[in-house]
């Protein structure tokens, strides 16, 4: 409460000693019904339910030469603290604090904590869906042309202060270099993506490295939309096995304007996975790392939210409806997922002894969403997701595919402004 007192104080101090300040805020709270999300369900599994919230203060003060930004933010779930409580432990943190220099117009320098996106979310991403979001430590050199920017990043992790050594415990990484350039005069009505970016990970003797390179490519033709993506990963591994890692991901996409009101988008994305029947002689699963991944693969989490990540890789055939009804948004989505590599044949093995590769199939998912705002400030948004399972996903993941695994959710975001100075 301390923290917060302070930071009250802060905001508290007149306002005409600033150039230009902006307070906005944020409360988000959503409700959700589980029953095999992330994981098939089994028969007669008990179905989990609960409401979480987040709240959020964003400060902005811009002035000539810099910028600063504070978001204060509060993540919890309805009864995790008792009514009388004295002190509700660590659920207020800063998500952001950054500090930003503006050398000239077109260069500067952003510096402390910070949320890093880029393009389609697939690398960077906010991971917005999560109630507490993700933000990195980071120091970004911003260069801005016409129409073409270059981002330089650096990231040096410690858990604490040390007198000896800089070696780093936590499963974070310990360190990141990388090269983001974006150009739309590259190609008319469209733009092209570069990304390098090397990436630090504490070994139990020292940093091992890992690197990924690739591209973002968006283009638009008068009622169609085109996007590619496509990235290589390469380096080594974080254990002591020592081998070398060679994965990738391919994405194609293609969307079109049906009308004012509907639009209907088709997708392909294969991330390169590992194979269970047989040795692996090099990591080939790739890692999508600090990706938005709720926003790819289905709502329900299957893939690459905390899981999957090392595991066979994925195929993923998407057919996405969206059209507006009323004042209501209405997202209709149809995955279908197969393995990009071999899965074992667990019966099969246990019968025979030998490793049989089983079906790729991995099964199929629905999802729905219906988004409506209900005020200039207010938005509302209701979704249900249901997972028709195959047997290679219980060889792979365990559950029942005869079992019902559905999600569903209701979500109200409100979105103030609650004083904007003039310039």
């Amino acid at each position: 409460m301390k923290k917060i007192s302070i930071y009250i104080l802060l905001l508290a101090l007149p306002m005409q000693v600033f150039s230009q300040l902006t307070l906005s805020g944020e409360y988000r709270p959503r409700a959700e019904y589980r029953h095999g999300f992330q994981n098939m369900s089994i028969q007669d599994q008990k179905e989990a339910f609960h409401i979480s919230q987040r709240t959020r203060i964003n400060t902005n003060y811009k002035a000539n030469k810099y910028e600063i930004g504070f978001v204060l933010q509060d993540v919890r779930v309805w009864g995790n603290t008792n009514q009388l409580v004295v002190n509700d432990g660590a659920f207020t943190t800063f998500h952001e604090a950054w500090g930003k220099y503006n050398f000239s117009k077109t260069l500067s320098l952003k510096l402390g904590r910070q949320e890093i996106i880029y393009d389609d979310h697939r690398i960077f991403g906010n991971v917005g869906w999560a109630q507490q979001a993700r933000s990195h430590d980071a120091a970004i050199l911003k260069i801005k042309g016409d129409k073409k920017d270059l981002d330089i990043g650096l990231a040096f992790n410690q858990e604490k202060a040390l007198h000896v050594t800089t070696d780093y415990r936590r499963s974070n990484y310990k360190t990141f270099q990388y090269l983001h350039y974006n150009n739309k005069k590259w190609i008319k009505d469209g733009s092209l993506s570069l990304l390098l970016m090397n990436l630090g990970y504490q070994s139990p003797i020292e940093v091992k490295f890992q690197q990924t390179a690739g591209l973002h490519l968006k283009k638009k033709s008068n009622k169609n939309s085109y996007e590619l993506s496509g990235y290589y990963q390469f380096g080594e591994s974080t254990d002591t096995s020592g081998m070398s890692i060679s994965a990738y991901q391919v994405m194609l996409s293609w969307k079109r304007a049906l009308n004012d009101k509907s639009n209907i988008k088709l997708s392909y994305e294969h991330l390169s996975g590992l194979s269970s029947t047989k040795a692996n002689d090099k990591i080939t699963s790739f890692n999508p790392y600090f990706g938005t991944n709720h926003k790819f693969n289905g709502h329900m989490d299957y893939f690459y939210v905390g899981n999957h990540n090392y595991s066979v890789g994925l195929q993923d055939i998407a057919l996405t409806y969206d059209t507006k009804v009323n004042k209501w948004q209405v997202i209709a989505s149809l995955h279908g997922f197969l393995s990009a590599n071999d899965i074992l044949d667990v019966k099969e093995f246990n019968s025979s002894g030998q490793s049989k590769a089983a079906s790729p199939y991995l099964g199929s998912e629905i999802d729905l969403a219906f988004k409506r705002k209900l005020d200039k400030d207010v938005n509302v948004v209701f979704g249900y997701s249901q997972f028709f399972g195959s047997e290679s996903m219980e060889f792979l993941r365990g559950g029942d595919k005869a079992a019902t695994s559905n999600f569903a959710y209701a979500m109200i975001a409100f979105k103030p402004t609650f004083f904007q100075s003039k310039k």
